[in-house]
């Protein structure tokens, strides 16, 4: 009896193992199988920014045509989109949605209500006209930051070609967006809220701002400081330098 019954034990012990085990494997299983299903999930769009109309094909950076006449006329970001004076500083379409900024500082989705109103008869040409009949041109393919393609837009419209000097000094313009003044480089501050209106502000990557004011023929530079106190700058109006085009 002792022999059966130690028989009787172990087979016991091996149905628990044996229990367990597959037990163990079936949450394995099944865990695996909820990976794969999140993993297959696809993030879906808010149906009220989701495009209505087929975008794929026209994706990319679009900048205002009034705000790049703008440009062409005053020399100037921060004058040119006052003058445009409207939320939509750029058009970022993307495959199933458009994105904006307000005056490069609030950025926002446009609603599916007004894509519906736009006008894209001319969109293999590069041109998208909105719902209230503002017409935007493409200017670069959709990137990782669209904002760099937008300054080297700029970059490019306001100074390509052109060359600067004051005495001996050189305002050098660079062929990835920047300048550079007393050898140091500068990038635009697109955000124009708490800028001075008639003046860019120009940026280095550690901090040091100053302001740019360009005409047809010259450049000047302009003493600017971050205001401590308050959101914005210090604009002293003082001309640090005036660099004047030689071709």
């Amino acid at each position: 009896m002792k022999i059966i019954r130690q028989y009787l034990n172990i087979a016991f012990l091996l149905l628990m193992v044996y229990s367990c085990s597959n037990k163990n494997t079936n949450t394995s299983l099944k865990n695996s199988a909820h990976e794969n299903t999140k993993s297959l999930t696809t993030t879906t769009i808010n149906l009220e920014y989701a495009s209505p109309i087929e975008l794929q094909k026209y994706m990319g950076i679009y900048l205002p045509i009034d705000y790049i006449n703008g440009l062409k006329e005053t020399y100037s970001h921060n004058k040119s989109l006052l003058r445009f004076n409207d939320d939509a500083s750029f058009l970022d379409i993307q495959r199933d949605h458009i994105e904006s900024d307000s005056h490069y500082h609030d950025g926002f989705w446009i609603k599916r209500e007004h894509i519906k109103k736009y006008d894209i008869s001319k969109a293999n040409e590069g041109i998208i006209i909105d719902e209230k009949e503002r017409s935007y041109i493409k200017i670069g393919k959709t990137s990782k930051d669209r904002y760099d393609t937008i300054r080297l837009y700029i970059h490019a419209l306001l100074f390509t070609s052109k060359v600067y000097y004051s005495g001996e000094k050189q305002f050098i313009v660079n062929p990835d967006g920047s300048i550079e003044v007393e050898d140091k480089k500068y990038y635009l501050i697109l955000d124009i809220v708490f800028g001075p209106s008639d003046i860019d502000v120009y940026q280095t990557k550690d901090g040091k701002i100053i302001g740019i004011k360009t005409s047809s023929n010259k450049v000047e530079v302009i003493k600017l400081e971050d205001n401590d106190k308050e959101f914005g700058y210090t604009d002293s109006r003082e001309v640090i330098d005036t660099y004047y085009i030689v071709k």
